[in-house]
């Protein structure tokens, strides 16, 4: 099965190549979901072995039992529908989700999303210290401050070397659906 889609992926990757090119486009910007809907597990194997790296899947339930059968680092993306009712299931196993479709979902996934994972910020600000340091010895000049960190991940952020933390649900508390801006015909007067 390997070799199989193996030798088809290498036809994809080059169909992508010859469209992105005469687009104008880096191939490279592409990437390949492979839809395992219905597939066994095997499946799911054999396309990382041939070198896929993103997972597409329809379903919560067929998702979960393929991710704990296969091993193997992939990139998870919830291609179906999702009902607002697997939201926690489906922020714990996908890595995208692609098919939000109304305002509640989105709401739904980000409040879900939100919590428990300041953690995942950290190489991100890392990488902006990093820079920072890097850009203040080219340059020759003193970059004293990095603006990094919100409500749900500060604490990292000061870890790793933030100076300006941009709070609003911690300091203030949540926005309720009456939240506005001003000029804004949505809500009431104020937040």
């Amino acid at each position: 099965m390997r070799d199989e889609i193996a030798a088809r992926l290498a036809a994809v990757r080059q169909a992508v190549a010859d469209a992105a090119r005469r687009a104008g486009r880096d191939p490279a910007a592409v990437r390949i979901v492979a839809v395992t809907k219905t597939l066994p597990p095997a499946a799911v194997a054999a396309a990382l072995a041939a070198g896929l790296a993103d997972i597409g899947e329809n379903y919560v339930q067929e998702a979960l039992a393929k991710r704990a059968a296969v091993a193997g680092a992939a990139s998870w993306h919830l291609i179906g529908g999702l009902q607002r009712n697997k939201v926690r299931a489906a922020v714990g196993l996908f890595d995208r989700v692609h098919t939000v479709d109304s305002a509640p979902l989105a709401a739904a996934l980000a409040a879900e999303a939100a919590p428990a994972r300041p953690e995942a910020s950290r190489p991100h600000f890392r990488v902006l210290r990093e820079l920072r340091n890097r850009a203040q010895t080219r340059l020759g000049v003193e970059l004293p401050h990095l603006s990094m960190g919100m409500s749900d991940d500060f604490p990292v952020a000061v870890e790793e070397g933030a100076t300006f933390l941009r709070l609003g649900r911690a300091l203030f508390g949540g926005r309720g659906p009456g939240a506005s801006r001003p000029g804004s015909s949505v809500g009431g007067e104020g937040t």
